[in-house]
């Protein structure tokens, strides 16, 4: 679910309103494996078409393995047949099960799409771990065989990037490139592999800055720096290790760069307090901790963030979070760069379910409806275990984080303006109050001291 449209793993956002790839039930990319959630991990739009990339088997009403293509009114495979798109070996007891690959990473250049990720066959040809896809023929494309880990079914986890006329690719496990040795990372100039410096360990993501040095994600360890980031720096003859933030433990998963500006997600534990801040940018050699990310249910709690995204200004930023500075809201939030705010997306779908738990009871409202249980966000609305549903959307019963009841509710009771809870908690709004509260429309109150006696 987007808002209220279902949307199997893949969806559009038009700056208003959420919509499905594809109509129906059938839209979007899913698995017909047993118990196998279907991912989407990487997407890219070229030549008029939208390229997905995941663990799926089905894309719209087609068998798709691992990646398919959306051409604006109906999915496509890459290749035919049964052996389109990428699959990989699966060896139990000498025993070898062919499926659908997994597609970390896309990306497009000169009408050819660059795909990395764990896999064996591209179409029918052997391709470990990264593999091309012609636009203009139609076909799959394998440079020199891929790459090359410790034995032939190693996943070697390849992240793409694709500067001016040549393909930069790194692998986790990976030892060689066609037929040549590597460490870490290696150079496609479409025609041959040649190695990058010595890497000093895997790297999960790269992206360039303006004057042409190589930023790498991964494990990079310290040598002349003595607090790691995790990020690495490549200037044409060398890596560096970039050091972290004076006072944190820090370890980078993801970068985006824009101006200059390296903008690193992971995690940035401070050493006295132990709190995780989970993104930073570096400019101008100086640390900026974006502070803001986390869970409404438990402050405590850090929020991760996956992928990060420029666009008009703004860093979007997806991943585990229901809480961005002052705004509570699911997964995705804009940071404004200027301002130094967080923004959350505007939607125009108001009427949003709970995301973060459920409903034990409801009651009717003068204006809508009353629903408790154990929650803390009702659609994009901090809302402590009980919210009321209007035709203006969820509204929280209390102002701030004093809102709502601190607990489980099991049943609410409605009469006029007057809401009763009863449940399993402690407090409702700022006062005590024991399994039983009621709210006047404007505040709560306990029912005496309550029942039962302190949770």
């Amino acid at each position: 679910m987007a808002g209220n449209v279902y949307a199997r793993s893949i969806v559009k956002w038009d700056g208003q309103n959420w919509s499905s790839i594809g109509e129906g039930p059938e839209n979007g990319v899913a698995s017909i494996i047993n118990n196998e959630n279907s991912t989407v991990q990487s997407i890219v739009y070229a030549g008029g078409k939208l390229f997905a990339g995941g663990l799926f088997s089905v894309a719209g009403s087609l068998e798709a393995n691992g990646i398919a293509c959306w051409d604006g009114t109906k999915w496509n495979t890459l290749g035919a047949g049964l052996l389109n798109g990428l699959r990989r070996y699966i060896i139990v007891d000498s025993d070898t099960t062919i499926t659908s690959g997994y597609v970390y990473q896309l990306f497009a250049h000169k009408n050819k799409i660059y795909v990395g990720g764990h896999f064996h066959l591209a179409g029918d040809k052997p391709a470990n771990g990264v593999a091309i896809w012609n636009m203009d023929t139609e076909s799959w494309e394998s440079p020199e065989g891929g790459f090359l880990g410790t034995t032939a079914t190693d996943p070697v986890y390849p992240m793409p990037l694709l500067p001016g006329e040549t393909v930069f690719l790194s692998g986790e496990n990976s030892m060689a490139a066609g037929n040549k040795a590597m460490q870490h990372i290696a150079v496609w100039d479409g025609t041959t592999w040649s190695k990058l410096g010595e890497a000093a360990g895997y790297i999960y993501d790269l992206d360039f800055d303006s004057k042409g040095n190589l930023y790498a994600v991964g494990y990079f360890p310290a040598h002349e720096a003595k607090i790691v980031s995790g990020i690495g720096i490549w200037d044409g003859s060398d890596w560096k290790s970039l050091e972290g933030p004076a006072g944190f433990e820090s370890s980078v998963n993801r970068i985006e760069i824009n101006n200059d500006a390296v903008y690193a997600s992971g995690y940035f534990r401070n050493d006295t307090t132990n709190k995780v801040i989970t993104l930073a940018r570096w400019q101008n050699n100086e640390w900026e901790l974006i502070r803001g990310l986390g869970l409404a249910s438990n402050e405590l709690i850090y929020g991760g963030v996956q992928v990060m995204q420029f666009l008009d200004g703004k860093l979007y930023a997806a991943g585990t979070f229901t809480r961005a500075g002052d705004n509570f809201l699911v997964n995705v939030a804009a940071w404004d760069p200027e301002a130094k705010v967080w923004n959350k997306l505007k939607d125009n779908n108001r009427n949003l379910g709970i995301y973060d738990g459920y409903i034990n009871a409801t009651a009717k409202s003068i204006n809508g409806i009353y629903a408790g249980g154990s929650f803390t966000l009702a659609g994009n609305v901090f809302a402590k275990n009980v919210a009321e549903l209007t035709g203006d959307g969820w509204q929280p019963l209390g102002k701030d984080y004093e809102n709502g009841i601190r607990g489980e509710i099991y049943c609410l009771l409605s009469r006029g303006d007057t809401l009763f809870a009863g449940g399993h908690f402690g407090s409702a709004g700022s006062h005590e109050a024991y399994h039983i509260a009621w709210w006047d429309g404007t505040s709560w109150h306990p029912a005496g001291i309550g029942v039962g006696g302190v949770p």
